[in-house]
């Protein structure tokens, strides 16, 4: 009877998942109204250097992506256009990995500005 020994490396994966962030951290900011704005995403950082991907941007209160707002792989452009999207939004952009999925947000305000008279009105 002859005795055969084998070895086995079995890999459980990297253990530990660290979730992604973006690096710098993404800032508020103020647009005017029937203004265009970029919003260019940070650095996503993957400790475990997984794919990331941006998954989904959605406002807070709504749980939706308000019209004036698209968003891709790189970053957000704003364009808001109505009088009645003049508020504060809370924006969450969600971004994953190959396991988890993260968010990070920041506050979107939008502004009108006073009209500027340009003519003397007569009196």
């Amino acid at each position: 009877m002859t005795t055969e020994f084998f070895i086995f490396t079995i890999n459980i994966g990297s253990g530990t998942n660290y979730l992604p962030y973006f690096n710098p951290p993404l800032t508020d900011i103020t647009v005017p109204l029937k203004s265009t704005y970029p919003y260019p995403y940070p650095s996503i950082i993957d400790a475990n250097s997984d794919p990331v991907s941006v998954s989904s941007v959605k406002d807070m209160s709504t749980g939706t992506l308000p019209a004036f707002i698209t968003y891709s792989s790189t970053g957000i452009s704003i364009n808001p256009t109505l009088i009645t999207q003049v508020k504060a939004y809370t924006i969450v952009v969600y971004i994953s990995d190959t396991r988890e999925t993260a968010q990070a947000s920041f506050v979107l305000t939008v502004t009108n500005q006073a009209p500027v008279v340009t003519q003397n009105i007569p009196s």
